[in-house]
């Protein structure tokens, strides 16, 4: 048996069928555990071999999302961002107060877009993610150096110093913020 077919069994064995079977939403540690793992572990596409496997089981929010994790692990921003819209989609019946849950998932779009080079498209989810938790300094740094690379400096600068205000030992917010400041 190939790396990449053991590494597709262990993923799917260890972590897509237990994440299945879990019943709250916010007990993400084993299978994020095993998509990093995965991920890190065996760099070649799955998509192929995991298809024929998926067909046999229906599909959770949860399970999207942790393959929307292993497609951008494994650079697949195409394949991440249809899971990670799916989980949306499948989200969309929820209250907005229980959306706090999927917040992460807004900013992995946002991720997915900006590697794809849609950079409007990806400020946009990571506004929508800080809609859902505005005090998460990751969104702030994320939607800055989106600002940034569309050349909005001061609407990075804002963003880096709201980042740093949250969470000061950003060393990324705070570098980017230096070269920000340099490029005004």
């Amino acid at each position: 048996m190939s790396q990449r077919s053991t590494g597709v069994s262990f993923f799917l064995h260890s972590s897509f069928f237990f994440l299945l079977l879990r019943p709250r939403p916010d007990s993400h540690s084993f299978s994020s555990f095993s998509s990093s793992s995965f991920s890190s572990s065996f760099s070649s596409s799955f998509s192929s071999s995991f298809s024929s496997s998926s067909l046999l089981v229906s599909f959770s929010q949860h399970s999207y999302n942790e393959l929307g994790v292993v497609h951008f692990k494994l650079n697949e921003y195409e394949q991440a961002e249809e899971c990670f819209k799916q989980v949306l989609a499948l989200c969309k019946h929820l209250p907005q107060t229980l959306m706090l849950t999927w917040e992460a998932t807004y900013c992995n779009l946002g991720h997915c877009c900006r590697k794809l080079g849609r950079l409007t498209e990806a400020s946009k989810y990571y506004e929508t993610a800080l809609g859902l938790a505005p005090k998460r300094a990751s969104t702030y740094t994320s939607l800055g150096f989106v600002q940034h690379m569309l050349g909005n400096l001061d609407g990075a600068i804002d963003h880096y110093h709201q980042a740093l205000g949250l969470r000061p030992s950003d060393t990324f917010a705070a570098e980017m913020l230096k070269r920000a400041l340099e490029e005004q």
